[in-house]
């Protein structure tokens, strides 16, 4: 025998050939390896392959058969990195791989799954890109084996799902045999697009065992990448965070281009849909009955810049959101006009698109939207937000209570207010006595708790709280007549534009439940982020839905006491410190809320995804809020200035 020492550093074994080219026997370098049909073992471990060819072959011939018969010996090269491009050894990164096949000598004990020696980890062959680096005309659905078939069994929404880890799944694969040979698997092909991993196993003969995907596909997409995208947005998260979760975790996951390919064709469309769905039933269920609704409008961003502002119109009965509307600043030409367009739209569509009937109407004191209603909707009760207008008076108070002549007047301030919501429900829509009922605090914040000789009360001439003890005299801090505190006080009291805005709440109508509203649209769209129109819209949506369909929960109850608590059946309340009011109070607790609707739509998602029903988005305003096209970059940059750099 001839040695044949080999010239590629990826095969480490020692070939030697006979001396009339017949005959080819392979000296491995990996010790400890397992003996297989083809494969003799000495006492020393070390392992020798004999292949037996035809005299025609060529040496080199021959060296390339062995290699084929013994891959599970060759040694996977350095992957080559474009010039220019650094590979991002990370396979949790948001690009989708393609991982090339790789051929290890599996070791350890391939009968016992709890053995984790057995099966080397597979070195990743791959390269990740900026989306920037990316072909644009690229779609990763056609990325994905030819094998894969489309899967439809049960439901892949309520089908459980797992995270696992790399090691266990090959230590997993490296148990399987071969139906054919019952060799072990020496090769594993991976292909990763976004979150699914699709698998081909081969054993050292050449026997394709078994090709394998991770998760069900449908018209070549990874359900996986549909259905996480889908939480991402019905749960009100963004991809952003969620990428940052999965680089973290080293948690393979798709790009933000595929998720928002994924939102402009299925999950927009879908959210558009159901909501459509549940309005039309919300709004049938008020045909032909006088409505009292309340509306009040939200800016996307605090201040006076808002890129979007959208109005929301709420059944005070019911509680629920009856319709709503976004505008966008560009739609207008400044922000300040947003909240009166958007009352607009929203009204005429209510009244005119739905023919409901509105006997009356709650919103907050806009100028614009009180001209409206008086203009073009007289047949519609206006009612002032009960809700608001005492907001306004205890922000006055409180301001002049800043100062330090009036410091006691802080005191003062949460009493003011609960006397205007007092007025409110006890006038019984009577405007004189609201009137009356509110001027009488003047009296009351001077110890003085009836008034009979004053003629200028005619309807409301004593407190109607339970006589004070001498105690409570004592202990309250009156103020007293002529005080610059007082006198501040009854400049807020009896300031002209409140006197002429207190009729406008006799009826005690308020958006408290609105403002509730609002609290859950924080959930879905946060002031802090920006979102597109239609994504904007959607989100808005969803917290729509969220609301509605958790309106009228149960309190909840104790239903396992514990010792010192309250006995079973009692209602449950937390307690909360309100920094608005640095003060304890105790609220009370609702039953979970339930998302059986997001459920739905996920459903509605994967059907959409596998009938081939694509959404459209509607016509959008101007993405570019700005009144004018940019300048050219390079000119910006030359005469960019910067206070903190010496010029």
């Amino acid at each position: 025998m001839s040695e044949m020492p080999s010239t590629d550093p990826g095969f480490p074994c020692d070939l030697q050939t006979s001396d009339d080219g017949s005959e080819v026997v392979v000296h491995h370098s990996y010790q400890d390896l397992r003996s297989d049909a083809s494969t003799q073992t000495d006492g020393t471990g070390a392992c020798t392959a004999t292949c037996q060819t035809e005299v025609v072959l060529s040496p080199e011939e021959m060296v390339t058969a062995v290699r084929r018969d013994h891959a599970y010996c060759s040694r996977p090269s350095t992957p080559e990195v474009p010039p220019g491009l650094d590979p991002v050894p990370s396979p949790g990164g948001a690009m989708d791989v393609d991982v090339t096949p790789t051929s290890h000598p599996p070791t350890g004990d391939p009968h016992n799954l709890m053995d984790l020696t057995y099966g080397v980890t597979l070195p990743v062959d791959e390269e990740f890109f900026d989306d920037e680096h990316r072909d644009p005309t690229y779609h990763p659905d056609e990325d994905l084996p030819d094998h894969i078939e489309e899967v439809s069994t049960r439901s892949v929404v309520d089908e459980p799902k797992y995270i696992v880890f790399e090691s266990a799944l090959e230590t997993l694969c490296y148990a399987i045999k071969c139906n054919v040979c019952e060799h072990a698997v020496v090769n594993i092909t991976k292909h990763i697009v976004g979150s699914g991993l699709f698998l081909s196993l081969t054993c050292n003969e050449g026997h394709e065992i078994l090709k394998w995907a991770s998760q069900p596909v449908s018209s070549k997409m990874p359900l996986g990448n549909l259905l996480c995208s889908a939480a991402i947005m019905f749960s009100g998260l963004t991809f952003q965070r969620l990428r940052s979760f999965a680089n973290f975790l080293n948690l393979s996951l798709f790009s933000a281009p595929v998720f928002n390919d994924i939102q402009r064709c299925y999950l927009i469309p879908e959210v558009t849909d159901f909501w459509a769905s549940h309005q039309s039933e919300v709004v049938g269920s008020m045909q032909g009955v006088p409505l009292d609704l309340a509306g009040d409008g939200r800016c996307d961003s605090p201040g006076y810049c808002a890129k979007y502002c959208s109005y929301s119109l709420m059944d005070v009965n019911t509680e629920k959101i009856v319709d709503m509307e976004l505008v966008q600043c560009t739609e207008t030409g400044n922000s300040v006009r947003m909240e009166a367009e958007a009352f607009r739209r929203c009204f005429e569509r209510v009244r005119n698109g739905h023919a409901l009937q509105v006997k009356r109407f709650a919103s907050d004191r806009h100028t614009s939207i009180r001209k409206i209603l008086r203009t073009e909707y007289t047949d519609v009760v206006h009612n002032f937000d009960l809700f608001h207008l005492a907001k306004n008076i205890t922000s006055s108070l409180r301001g002049v209570a800043k100062s330090k002549a009036n410091a006691d007047l802080q005191l003062w301030t949460k009493s003011l207010s609960n006397h205007l919501w007092f007025c409110s429900r006890a006038c019984n829509s009577d405007v004189e006595l609201l009137l009356e009922m509110w001027r009488s605090i003047t009296y009351h914040v001077i110890g003085i708790h009836a008034w009979p000789e004053d003629e200028g009360f005619k309807l409301f001439k004593a407190c109607q709280h339970a006589p004070l003890t001498d105690d409570q005299q004592r202990r309250k801090k009156w103020l007293t007549v002529g005080s610059s505190p007082y006198e501040a006080l009854k400049k807020v009291v009896l300031d002209k534009k409140l006197l002429k805005d207190l009729p406008y709440v006799a009826e005690f109508m308020h958006t408290g439940c609105l403002e509730v509203f609002h609290n859950v649209v924080l959930k879905y769209a946060p002031k802090r982020l920006e979102f597109n129109f239609s994504q904007m819209e959607a989100r808005l949506k969803l917290a729509a839905l969220d609301h509605n369909l958790n309106v009228g929960r149960e309190e909840a109850v104790i239903k396992r006491p514990r010792a010192g608590s309250s006995p079973k059946g009692e209602a449950q309340y937390k307690r909360v410190f309100t920094k608005y009011t640095k003060q304890w109070v105790t609220k009370k607790k609702y039953e979970e809320k339930s998302y059986s609707h997001v459920y739905k739509m996920m459903e509605g998602v994967v059907h959409r995804k596998r009938t081939g029903k694509k959404g459209s988005v509607r016509a959008l305003p101007a993405v570019n809020i700005a009144p004018f096209p940019a300048p050219d970059k390079a000119e910006m940059i030359a005469h960019h200035q910067s206070r903190f750099t010496a010029q």
